[in-house]
């Protein structure tokens, strides 16, 4: 059974999947670390990073949705 923080730190990384600001890889990296309150600035720091050389690379996103 999900606790709650594990419950709310899949909503957040979820999110920010679909913002584009982090790949799903990162996913199972940070999930277990955010849910347990222990996740440091670098961390955010070097996933989102991650995150946004991908979409700088590959376009928004393979679902290929547009912003105005």
């Amino acid at each position: 059974m999900n606790t709650p923080s594990q419950v709310l730190a899949a909503i957040i990384l979820q999110q920010l999947v679909g913002e584009h600001l982090l790949v799903p890889d990162a996913l199972g990296k940070l999930h277990a670390r955010l849910a347990e309150g222990k996740l440091r600035p670098e961390d955010w720091r070097l996933a989102i990073e991650l995150g946004d050389s991908e979409v700088t690379e590959h376009g928004p996103g393979s679902s290929q949705e547009t912003h105005d």
